[in-house]
């Protein structure tokens, strides 16, 4: 039986505990994977800058994004392929785990959105949306800017309200856009996304994609100032 989606894993050298075990994750799926792409960033170029050259690889119609350090619960595939049919382009579900308040457990909502990325970054996404809107930026934010820049360009978000997979997240965690000027970068970014977005509604323009080039632009402005 063939399979209609491919996984995607970004890494570092010293992670290779939980490489494994996110290899083994995906290895016990209940619904078939084509393949597991994982790139390796021994130059630490950043987690985006891997993620795009594994998205180049793959020859699926859907993208499964996995994190080396969280884990698919092994219906997750099979859940969410339920809802990717035509004419949805993103499916992601609940998590559950340690030190996780539950910020990726909301329903979907644009607003919500363009205030603080509550979409799961572990989401199953269409190849064709990346061809159409551009890969992940490489600043500060780029899954979060990379969702605006979606909702933007008119794609159908689904939400399934059922855990599917485990965030794992150490006492100490921080993401990099959740520090103070990182966030302050992000935040902008994602605000001139959003007033684009409203603009198009507001002149009932046909939704048109925004290049990642030009959010990358907008961080490199920023950090000038």
């Amino acid at each position: 039986m063939s399979s209609a989606v491919s996984v995607i894993t970004a890494t570092v050298p010293d992670r290779q505990h939980l490489l494994l075990e996110a290899i083994a994750c995906v290895e016990a799926q209940t619904s078939p994977v084509a393949e597991h792409y994982i790139g390796i960033d021994t130059n630490r170029k950043g987690g985006a800058f891997i993620k795009n050259g594994l998205i180049d690889m793959v020859q699926t119609e859907w993208v499964q994004i996995l994190d080396d350090d969280d884990i698919l619960m092994p219906h997750h595939i099979e859940r969410l392929l339920k809802e990717a049919v035509d004419g949805v382009d993103v499916v992601y579900s609940y998590a559950k785990g340690e030190n996780y308040s539950g910020w990726y457990n909301v329903p979907f909502s644009p607003d919500k959105l363009f205030e603080n990325n509550n979409i799961s970054h572990n989401a199953l996404v269409r190849k064709s949306l990346f061809d159409k809107i551009g890969k992940f930026g490489t600043e500060y934010g780029y899954d979060w800017t990379f969702w605006c820049r979606a909702v933007a360009a008119g794609a159908t978000f689904v939400c399934i309200p059922e855990v599917t997979w485990e965030y794992r997240l150490s006492p100490n965690w921080i993401h990099e856009s959740h520090q103070s000027y990182g966030y302050l970068v992000t935040k902008e970014m994602v605000r001139k996304i959003e007033q684009e977005y409203r603009d198009n509604i507001a002149e009932k323009k046909f939704l048109q994609p925004i290049n990642p080039d030009q959010v990358t632009a907008i961080a490199k402005k920023l950090k000038r100032s």
